[in-house]
């Protein structure tokens, strides 16, 4: 009975001794693998907050070529004003210039016809004309 009951203290003291080891080795992963995993997270906090300041950055940046876009938008409308208004006056100076080179085809043809009225009727009908021809251009 001594034999069993040695026997038996034997191998508890093995299981106990043989379960500490596997607990060590177990524990070492555990701290290894914590280890690693603080590391992680120290790693993604400095991501995280390297990605919080870009962001900011990102957003100043928006609102600013939001401001610039805006700013364009209003000089895009005024010169689409400024256009329009070119192209009215110069509608109106074209349409001007018609009708004066229509007044100096009139007057080419009158001047003519007083030439022509002067060669046939002598020095005071040159007269006449050119007091017409004065009366017209005024």
């Amino acid at each position: 009975m001594l034999k069993r009951l040695m026997a038996v203290v034997v191998a508890l003291v093995f299981v106990v001794g043989v379960s500490g080891c596997v607990l060590k080795s177990t524990y070492k992963k555990k701290e290894t693998e914590a280890c690693n995993l603080q590391a992680d997270k120290e790693r993604l906090i400095q991501e995280r907050d390297r990605l919080v300041q870009e962001k900011e950055a990102l957003g100043q940046s928006i609102a600013k070529l939001e401001g610039d876009l805006s700013a364009r938008d209003k000089d895009n409308a005024q010169l689409k004003a400024e256009k329009d208004r070119l192209v009215k006056e110069a509608s109106r100076i074209n349409n001007d210039l018609n009708q004066l080179s229509q007044k100096y085809l009139q007057l080419e043809v009158e001047t003519k016809e007083l030439k022509d009225s002067i060669a046939t009727k002598g020095t005071t009908s040159k007269q006449k004309a050119n007091k017409k021809a004065e009366r017209v251009l005024k």
